[in-house]
Protein backbone atom coordinates (compact mmCIF):
# COMPACT_ATOMS: atom_id res chain seq x y z
CA UNK A 1 0.00 0.00 0.00
CA UNK A 2 2.86 2.31 0.04
CA UNK A 3 3.63 2.47 -3.16
CA UNK A 4 -0.01 3.13 -3.90
CA UNK A 5 0.31 6.19 -1.79
CA UNK A 6 3.62 7.12 -3.20
CA UNK A 7 1.91 7.47 -6.51
CA UNK A 8 -1.39 9.05 -5.12
CA UNK A 9 1.64 11.91 -3.83
CA UNK A 10 3.06 11.89 -7.57
CA UNK A 11 -0.23 12.65 -9.17
CA UNK A 12 -1.05 15.12 -6.78
CA UNK A 13 2.09 17.12 -6.41
CA UNK A 14 2.19 16.73 -10.62
CA UNK A 15 -1.52 18.53 -10.71
CA UNK A 16 -0.29 21.44 -8.45
CA UNK A 17 3.04 22.15 -9.49
CA UNK A 18 1.76 22.15 -13.12
CA UNK A 19 -1.04 24.63 -13.09
CA UNK A 20 -3.19 22.14 -14.02
CA UNK A 21 -6.31 24.07 -12.94
CA UNK A 22 -5.56 26.95 -15.15
CA UNK A 23 -4.83 25.01 -18.22
CA UNK A 24 -7.44 22.61 -18.52
CA UNK A 25 -10.01 22.79 -15.82
CA UNK A 26 -10.94 26.61 -15.11
CA UNK A 27 -13.56 26.53 -17.77
CA UNK A 28 -15.22 23.27 -16.64
CA UNK A 29 -15.79 23.69 -12.97
CA UNK A 30 -17.25 20.49 -12.63
CA UNK A 31 -14.51 18.56 -13.95
CA UNK A 32 -11.86 19.94 -11.75
CA UNK A 33 -14.21 19.06 -8.47
CA UNK A 34 -14.24 15.84 -9.49
CA UNK A 35 -10.33 15.79 -9.88
CA UNK A 36 -9.95 17.51 -6.58
CA UNK A 37 -12.22 14.62 -5.16
CA UNK A 38 -10.76 11.72 -6.51
CA UNK A 39 -7.45 12.71 -5.69
CA UNK A 40 -8.35 13.20 -1.65
CA UNK A 41 -10.75 9.73 -2.28
CA UNK A 42 -7.56 8.09 -3.12
CA UNK A 43 -5.24 9.93 -0.62
CA UNK A 44 -7.60 8.67 2.46
CA UNK A 45 -8.82 5.56 1.39
CA UNK A 46 -5.41 4.39 0.70
CA UNK A 47 -4.43 6.06 3.99
CA UNK A 48 -6.83 4.11 5.70
CA UNK A 49 -5.80 0.72 3.78
CA UNK A 50 -2.21 1.51 4.90
CA UNK A 51 -3.23 1.37 8.29
CA UNK A 52 -5.16 -1.74 8.32
CA UNK A 53 -2.17 -3.37 7.05
CA UNK A 54 -0.62 -2.42 9.62
CA UNK A 55 -2.36 -2.88 11.90
CA UNK A 56 -4.46 -6.35 11.25
CA UNK A 57 -8.01 -6.84 11.46
CA UNK A 58 -8.24 -6.45 15.53
CA UNK A 59 -9.04 -8.81 18.18
CA UNK A 60 -12.49 -8.92 19.15
CA UNK A 61 -15.46 -9.63 17.17
CA UNK A 62 -17.10 -6.00 17.00
CA UNK A 63 -13.37 -4.49 16.14
CA UNK A 64 -13.38 -6.99 13.69
CA UNK A 65 -16.33 -7.09 12.02
CA UNK A 66 -15.61 -2.77 11.80
CA UNK A 67 -12.35 -2.87 10.12
CA UNK A 68 -13.26 -5.90 8.04
CA UNK A 69 -16.53 -3.50 6.47
CA UNK A 70 -13.93 -0.44 6.66
CA UNK A 71 -11.41 -2.46 4.60
CA UNK A 72 -13.95 -3.65 1.87
CA UNK A 73 -15.38 -0.21 1.61
CA UNK A 74 -11.86 1.46 1.68
CA UNK A 75 -10.79 -0.83 -1.33
CA UNK A 76 -14.27 0.19 -3.37
CA UNK A 77 -13.46 3.89 -2.90
CA UNK A 78 -9.82 3.07 -3.78
CA UNK A 79 -11.35 1.84 -7.23
CA UNK A 80 -13.66 4.43 -7.97
CA UNK A 81 -11.23 7.24 -7.44
CA UNK A 82 -8.24 5.41 -9.21
CA UNK A 83 -10.82 4.99 -12.32
CA UNK A 84 -12.09 8.46 -11.98
CA UNK A 85 -8.76 9.42 -12.22
CA UNK A 86 -7.64 7.11 -15.57
CA UNK A 87 -10.81 8.93 -16.77
CA UNK A 88 -9.93 12.30 -17.04
CA UNK A 89 -6.39 12.21 -17.90
CA UNK A 90 -6.38 9.10 -20.26
CA UNK A 91 -9.76 10.82 -21.53
CA UNK A 92 -11.37 7.16 -21.79
CA UNK A 93 -12.78 4.76 -19.19
CA UNK A 94 -10.36 2.34 -17.39
CA UNK A 95 -10.96 -1.49 -18.07
CA UNK A 96 -10.41 -4.35 -15.82
CA UNK A 97 -10.72 -8.10 -17.29
CA UNK A 98 -13.77 -10.22 -15.34
CA UNK A 99 -10.92 -12.54 -14.14
CA UNK A 100 -8.60 -9.41 -12.61
CA UNK A 101 -8.04 -9.62 -8.82
CA UNK A 102 -9.88 -5.95 -8.60
CA UNK A 103 -13.10 -7.28 -10.19
CA UNK A 104 -12.56 -10.44 -7.64
CA UNK A 105 -12.41 -8.00 -4.67
CA UNK A 106 -14.88 -5.92 -6.38
CA UNK A 107 -17.46 -9.59 -6.65
CA UNK A 108 -16.39 -10.33 -2.92
CA UNK A 109 -17.32 -6.79 -1.33
CA UNK A 110 -20.94 -7.20 -2.94
CA UNK A 111 -21.13 -10.66 -1.29
CA UNK A 112 -20.21 -10.18 2.15
CA UNK A 113 -20.49 -7.05 2.87
CA UNK A 114 -22.78 -5.18 0.53
CA UNK A 115 -25.57 -7.77 -0.13
CA UNK A 116 -25.16 -10.57 1.66
CA UNK A 117 -28.96 -10.67 2.34
CA UNK A 118 -29.99 -10.76 -1.63
CA UNK A 119 -27.29 -10.96 -3.47
CA UNK A 120 -28.17 -12.05 -7.40
CA UNK A 121 -26.89 -15.38 -8.19
CA UNK A 122 -26.73 -17.28 -11.57
CA UNK A 123 -30.84 -17.67 -12.81
CA UNK A 124 -30.67 -21.20 -11.40
CA UNK A 125 -29.16 -19.96 -7.66
CA UNK A 126 -31.57 -16.90 -7.72
CA UNK A 127 -30.96 -15.35 -4.86
CA UNK A 128 -27.95 -15.58 -2.02
CA UNK A 129 -28.23 -15.39 1.36
CA UNK A 130 -23.85 -15.28 2.53
CA UNK A 131 -23.07 -15.92 5.62
CA UNK A 132 -19.69 -14.72 7.29
CA UNK A 133 -17.83 -17.20 9.39
CA UNK A 134 -17.48 -14.93 12.76
CA UNK A 135 -14.56 -17.35 13.96
CA UNK A 136 -12.74 -17.36 10.65
CA UNK A 137 -12.31 -13.70 10.22
CA UNK A 138 -8.40 -12.77 10.14
CA UNK A 139 -6.01 -10.24 8.12
CA UNK A 140 -5.26 -12.91 5.93
CA UNK A 141 -8.87 -14.26 4.89
CA UNK A 142 -12.24 -15.31 5.62
CA UNK A 143 -14.74 -18.38 5.54
CA UNK A 144 -17.85 -17.31 3.81
CA UNK A 145 -21.42 -19.71 4.18
CA UNK A 146 -23.49 -19.15 0.32
CA UNK A 147 -26.88 -20.07 0.29
CA UNK A 148 -28.72 -20.74 -3.10
CA UNK A 149 -32.21 -19.67 -2.98
CA UNK A 150 -33.81 -21.85 -5.97
CA UNK A 151 -31.66 -24.43 -5.32
CA UNK A 152 -31.10 -24.71 -1.58
CA UNK A 153 -27.85 -25.76 -1.59
CA UNK A 154 -25.53 -24.64 0.37
CA UNK A 155 -21.45 -24.40 0.18
CA UNK A 156 -18.93 -23.52 1.98
CA UNK A 157 -15.96 -20.81 0.37
CA UNK A 158 -12.33 -20.51 2.07
CA UNK A 159 -11.27 -16.87 0.82
CA UNK A 160 -7.69 -16.38 0.61
CA UNK A 161 -8.17 -12.58 1.07
CA UNK A 162 -4.22 -11.76 1.36
CA UNK A 163 -3.46 -12.94 -1.93
CA UNK A 164 -6.48 -11.30 -4.21
CA UNK A 165 -5.47 -8.19 -2.44
CA UNK A 166 -1.94 -8.64 -2.70
CA UNK A 167 -2.57 -9.00 -6.59
CA UNK A 168 -5.26 -5.92 -6.59
CA UNK A 169 -2.59 -3.71 -5.46
CA UNK A 170 0.27 -4.54 -8.56
CA UNK A 171 -2.91 -4.21 -10.47
CA UNK A 172 -4.04 -0.85 -9.13
CA UNK A 173 -0.39 0.35 -8.99
CA UNK A 174 0.02 -0.12 -12.92
CA UNK A 175 -3.36 1.35 -13.31
CA UNK A 176 -1.61 4.63 -11.30
CA UNK A 177 1.43 4.75 -13.14
CA UNK A 178 0.04 4.70 -16.33
CA UNK A 179 -2.01 8.08 -15.36
CA UNK A 180 1.70 9.27 -13.95
CA UNK A 181 2.77 8.49 -17.46
CA UNK A 182 0.58 10.61 -19.64
CA UNK A 183 0.11 12.86 -17.16
CA UNK A 184 4.18 13.77 -18.13
CA UNK A 185 3.48 13.12 -21.93
CA UNK A 186 0.15 14.92 -22.41
CA UNK A 187 -0.63 17.14 -19.23
CA UNK A 188 2.39 19.27 -19.31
Amino acid sequence: MDRLAQAEANIRKFVNEHDIYKKHFKSFPDDWNLLTVAMDTLGDSTSALTHFERTGIGSDIQEKYLRFYGMFQAIVLQQDAISNLYRIFHRYDLMNPPKSAWQEIRKLRNMVTGHPLDKSGSPLEGKLRIFVAQISISSTGFMMIVCEEKTAKTRIQHVDFKTVCDKYKVEALGHLSKIEQVQKSDWS
